[in-house]
Parts: structure tokens; C-alpha cells; sequence
């Protein structure tokens, strides 16, 4: 059976026990019960029923208690609820079918869940997954038809008009106007060109062009994606923990409350009299089937769930419950600038050449050549001679983070970066005095010039900045730039904390030092340098759609469209998941309460009506938990039109 089908072999068994052990029971109750045979009959019956209902539960439990070190869990005390109902009997008491009753519901419950997240799944796949059937290789100037999943690195696409994107990769020919949309919910077209990169289950709306492929099958964007709502499914949140965690106050409590029941009225009322210890302990085994936590169990975890499908409806990709829950406590952000407020969509501001300029940008491309780094990804977008550089021509290649980057190619040293990386190096140059960030050149040990580029603001960062301090969220902006270039990107926007030319270390040294002054610090960036931050961070959000390979796994959460106000969408959707957990908490320990004081003041209050109205709950909070999916998350920020220096 396939593994996104939810008729699967789990379902069938599950439902086979459902059915066995209904039939046994009404036999039991009816045909079969005390009343009509005998107690040895009835009771043989009702447990042969009790075992095929149960076995699991009491399996998964001795499992966690002896490989987990989970003693007080929600199961523990279904079993304690189901097995008081037939100690009950010791009263004349015959609760054999509540026992029973207990059980099944919470199977069926556990279906309605399976169900719930089945459809959630589905959701989240509608919302991204849209696979393409075909691919178009380009090999030896004939066209072959391939599946996407035999794609290979460096394989030569073509896609036509209408077509689906089979491969992350690079436009060698052509243009094209492409729907993002499966991947950013935007479905307003982008006009791609010759070097722009593309995501796979993009739709190619219209023109004709030649992608290479950057990335196999399994690893392109789409297939990325569905691992890690895969993983996120695998996740247990804190609220999911909770419910243990709730458990292991809840039980001892229900355990407390039951024991004194049993035993203060009748010290108070008479103690010498059988009848009324009698009542008291029946009242208090009463107790304990009624606080069985059903509704809790199926639905917290549920609404978990259907808060991370909503999520990826709003193009954020959450990697668990505890996510959610550190959503809601996050009270400082750092933020690096440059591809993540930034565009870092760069242009040439100011040239300072000393030597042939086709020369200079030559020396330039071959040093970014390898490159990912938003500055670089600019460079290589306005530069054409790229083609011409063979890989075997270089010798030596490495970026040193937070400097630059220094190759060997063709036997001569080329330096490219900031001002640090001449500085240790002893080179001699003239330091660039224009606002913006400086690209210094440098072969052999000589200065051969620089160039000033600038980039723009997000349209969105205005938006993301003025909603954080509406939530008292601390902002600092944590950035490699120098100082006038930084100070100008604060005052455009109005920023009072930024920290300047800063090495990747440094960022990390600054969350380090935050999370000792007992913050809850949030992290969000875009590039490889960001991925330690990412790490160490409370919560770690990157900008995915074209982040590294490296930030997307260290982050908890990814905003796969590059808008960072969809970070003030995760918060209200943390939110609103809160809301849903408590109330299905305390609602249902309200309708607990409700029912506890009736069987304490009414006698013989029949239990089958209490856990029928637990059934009524779950069902309740279940229908409440898939309606988050339904929700829509309203976002009012106005778009930027102002230019700033980066």
C-alpha cells in the first residue's frame, strides 16, 4: 500500500480491531452478559474483547516505561481508567462495557487523527509538491525524454512553454516569464535571463529556455521541501511532549484526588461502616475511569500538525511542534542584512580602475567563479566572460569567510574581497571612500583597483521592522559591512541597533552572548556564513528559496518565498496554535471537572454516559483542530520603493 495512502495495511488493522472487539462487546452486553449466563461467561468475553482492543496501548506503554523512562504518560493512565472500570465489579458494579468502551473509543479517536493528518498531509503536498513527469535532455544536439529523477548535475534542459521546471538550476538560453507559485504562494510571473537561477515546480509561463541542472533529483529544491515536512511530521513539539509532560503531573493528581476521595468521607462520615467505604471507593475507581485524558491525546498533537500545514500554505516550512512553541517565546531577533533584508541584487555604483577594465572583471570573475555568496551571485549576473575560464586552469581556490576569496589561476594569485583580506596580505591600496560595499581587486600582491556596488531594500523589511516592535521584539541588525555603509542602511530604516564589519564568528560569539543574558534569540539569515548562528540560535529561520544547503539544514524554520515580513506570519500562526492547545486543554479539563463532580455528588452515576461525552469532546476538538487549516493569514505591509546602500 503506498505510503500517502491513508486505506493503508495500519488502517485495516486498526479498524479490524474496532470491529472484533465491538461485536464481542455487544455481545457481551446483550447476548452474552451477566444477567443472561454467568459472570465467568460475561467476563471471559468482555476481556477476550478488552485484549484485542488494548494489546497495542499496554505494548507501546511498557515501551516507553522501560526503553523511555515514561512511567506517568497519558497511556498509563488509560489503562488505570479502563482496568478500575472492571475492578468495579468487586462493588456489583458491571462496567465491563465502559472498560471496553474506553478503549475502542480512543482507537476510533486515534483513526479520526490519522485521518485529520492524512488530509493535512495532503494539504502541505497541494501546497508544494507539484511533481513534473518529464524531462527534456539536451545530449549530442538531439532532444531525449528523460523522467526528472535521472537527472544528473551538469545535464542541459530544455523546458517549453506551459512546462513544469524538472531541476534546480542555471538559464544558459533563452528567457523566460516563471510562476513561482507552488513554491511561494506569489503568482505574479518573474522574468528569469541568462544566468538567473530557476527552482524546480516552477511553471514556465512563457518562453523557450536551456537550464543546467545544479543539483540531482533527490537534492533540487521540491524534494528538499517534502524531507523536511517529513521530518517536521516526526517531530514531537513541546505541546506534543506536553501531553507527557501533563501526564506526569495529571496522573499523580488524578491518583491523589482518588485516594483521598476514597478515604476522607468515610473517616469524616462513619468508619466503621462497610456501605459507606463501599460508596466512597466506588466514587473514587469513578474518578479515575472518568479523568481518562482521550480528547488531550489526540487532539494536541493534531492541532500541531494542522498549525505546520498552514504554515507551508503561507510558504513557511516549520520543522516540528517546538518550533511553534519557540516561536512564541522568541523576544530578540538578529538579523544579517545582505540577501536577507537586502535584496542583494547588487549594481555598480562607482569604478576605480587601474589597469585594462576587461582585464580587471576578468581577474574579478574568475575569483567569484565558484562562489555563492550574494555579492558574488550579483557579480556573476553582469558579468559575461565566465565561459571563458576552464576549471583545470585552477590551480588553488578558497573564501575566507568574512574577507574574500583568494585563487590561483594560471600560476598567478588573484585577491578579491575587502579591505582585511589586502590588509593581511600586506598589499598597499587606495581605501574607497564611497558608501557602499567595496570590492577590492588585487593580482600578485598588486592593487589593481576596486568597484562600489549597492543594493536595495526588501520591499517588505519596512513591514517586518514595525511589527516586531509592536510584538517588543528586540531587533539588531548584524552585518560584515563597514561602518558608513552599515550606519546608512540603520538610517534609512530607522534602526537604532546595528553592529558592523563583523566576521561570521562574530555573529555567532553576539547570539552566544545574547542567549547568557537569558534572551530567547532568534536568528535570520540567508548564506553559508549564517549556518553557525543558525545553529547555536534558539531559532534559527533562513530565507530558503535560494539559500545554501548548509543554512536550510541548520535552520528550525525556512521562509522558502525572500520575504522576511513571513516571519510575522509564523508568530501569529505560533499564536494561534497556542490559543488552539490551551483551549483544548483546559475545555477539556473543564468537561473532566464537570463530570467528576457528578459522579462525587450523584450515586451510582453511570459511567458509559461520561465516556460517551468524552467521545463527544474528542470529536469536538478534533473537527476544531482541522478547521486551523482553513484559517487565512492576513499580511498589510506596504511595498518600498527606496534604494539604500549595502
Amino acid at each position: 500500500m503506498k505510503e500517502n495512502t491513508f486505506f493503508n495495511r495500519e488502517f485495516y488493522i486498526k479498524s479490524t480491531k474496532i470491529v472484533l472487539s465491538v461485536i464481542l462487546c455487544l455481545l457481551g452486553q446483550f447476548l452474552l452478559s451477566e444477567e443472561k449466563t454467568n459472570l465467568s461467561t460475561n467476563l471471559s468475553v468482555m476481556l477476550l474483547s478488552y485484549i484485542i482492543i488494548s494489546y497495542d496501548v499496554f505494548i507501546e506503554y511498557f515501551k516507553e516505561m522501560i526503553f523511555e523512562k515514561e512511567i506517568f504518560s497519558e497511556k498509563l493512565l488509560m489503562i488505570i481508567a479502563s482496568i478500575t472500570a472492571f475492578l468495579l465489579r468487586l462493588f456489583n458494579y458491571n462496567e465491563f462495557f465502559e472498560a471496553n468502551l474506553v478503549m475502542i473509543l480512543f482507537q476510533v479517536g486515534e483513526i479520526i487523527e490519522d485521518y485529520g493528518t492524512y488530509k493535512a498531509d495532503q494539504s502541505i503536498k497541494k501546497a508544494v509538491s507539484f511533481k513534473p513527469k518529464v524531462a527534456h535532455l539536451k545530449k549530442d544536439e538531439k532532444i531525449i525524454d528523460i523522467h526528472p529523477e535521472e537527472i544528473k548535475i551538469g545535464d542541459i534542459i530544455e523546458v517549453y512553454q506551459g512546462e513544469m521546471i524538472p531541476s534546480d538550476g542555471m538559464i544558459i538560453s533563452g528567457s523566460a516569464y516563471i510562476n513561482m507559485s507552488s513554491l511561494t504562494g506569489e503568482n505574479k510571473p518573474v522574468k528569469k535571463e541568462i544566468g538567473d537561477k530557476i527552482l524546480a515546480s516552477s511553471i514556465l509561463e512563457e518562453g523557450d529556455i536551456l537550464i543546467k541542472a545544479d543539483t540531482d533529483f533527490k537534492d533540487n529544491t521540491i524534494s528538499r521541501i517534502m524531507d523536511l515536512i517529513k521530518n517536521s511530521k516526526k517531530e514531537k513539539g513541546k505541546a506534543v511532549t506536553f501531553v507527557d509532560k501533563f501526564a506526569k503531573f495529571y496522573t499523580p493528581i488524578v491518583f491523589l484526588i482518588a485516594v483521598l476521595v476514597a478515604i476522607i468521607p468515610p473517616l469524616v462520615i462513619d468508619l466503621t461502616s462497610f456501605d459507606v467505604w463501599k460508596n466512597y471507593i466506588y466514587i473514587s475507581l469513578s474518578i479515575l475511569v472518568i479523568s481518562c485524558p482521550c480528547a488531550i491525546v489526540i487532539s494536541v498533537p493534531l492541532t500541531y500538525f494542522m498549525s505546520i500545514s498552514l504554515a507551508c500554505k503561507n510558504s513557511l516550512i516549520i520543522k516540528g511542534g517546538v518550533i511553534l512553541d519557540k516561536l512564541n517565546e522568541i523576544d530578540t531577533l538578529l538579523s544579517d542584512k545582505t540577501g536577507t533584508l537586502t535584496h542583494a541584487s547588487f549594481n555598480i555604483e562607482k569604478e576605480n580602475i587601474l589597469i585594462d577594465k576587461d582585464e580587471f572583471y576578468h581577474c574579478l570573475t574568475i575569483a567569484e567563479k565558484r562562489s555563492n555568496h550574494p555579492l558574488a551571485r550579483s557579480i556573476k549576473s553582469f558579468l559575461k566572460s565566465d565561459d571563458q575560464i576552464e576549471e583545470k586552469d585552477i590551480s588553488y581556490y578558497s573564501e575566507i569567510k568574512g574577507k574574500g576569496i583568494k585563487v590561483i589561476y594560471k600560476g598567478k594569485t588573484i585577491l578579491v574581497g575587502n579591505r582585511s583580506l589586502l590588509d593581511e596580505n600586506n598589499i598597499s591600496y587606495n581605501e574607497e571612500k564611497e558608501v557602499g560595499s567595496v570590492i577590492y581587486v588585487a593580482r600578485d600582491n598588486v592593487f589593481l583597483g576596486d568597484i562600489v556596488l549597492k543594493d536595495k531594500i526588501r520591499d517588505d523589511t519596512p513591514y517586518l521592522l514595525s511589527e516586531l516592535k509592536k510584538r517588543d521584539i528586540s531587533l539588531t541588525i548584524l552585518t560584515g559591512d563597514k561602518k558608513e555603509s552599515a550606519l546608512d542602511f540603520a538610517s534609512s530604516l530607522k534602526i537604532d541597533d546595528i553592529m558592523y564589519e563583523l566576521l561570521p564568528e562574530d555573529k555567532t560569539k553576539i547570539v552566544k552572548k545574547k542567549k547568557e543574558e537569558n534572551k530567547k534569540v532568534a536568528f535570520l539569515g540567508d548564506g553559508i556564513n549564517d549556518a553557525a548562528s543558525l545553529t547555536v540560535a534558539d531559532l534559527g529561520i533562513a530565507i530558503g528559496k535560494e539559500g545554501t544547503d548548509l543554512t536550510l539544514d541548520n535552520s528550525d524554520m525556512i521562509i522558502i518565498d525572500n520575504k522576511p515580513s513571513l516571519l510575522i506570519k509564523a508568530l501569529k500562526i505560533a499564536k494561534i496554535n497556542r490559543i488552539y492547545v490551551l483551549f483544548d486543554i483546559f475545555f477539556s479539563l473543564l468537561v473532566k471537572f464537570t463530570f467528576v463532580l457528578l459522579a462525587t455528588l450523584i450515586p451510582s452515576f453511570p459511567l458509559y454516559i461520561t465516556v460517551i461525552a468524552d467521545t463527544g469532546l474528542t470529536a469536538f476538538l478534533i473537527i476544531l483542530s482541522l478547521s486551523i487549516a482553513k484559517l487565512k493569514i492576513k499580511s498589510t505591509y506596504q511595498p518600498l520603493k527606496t534604494e539604500v546602500t549595502s
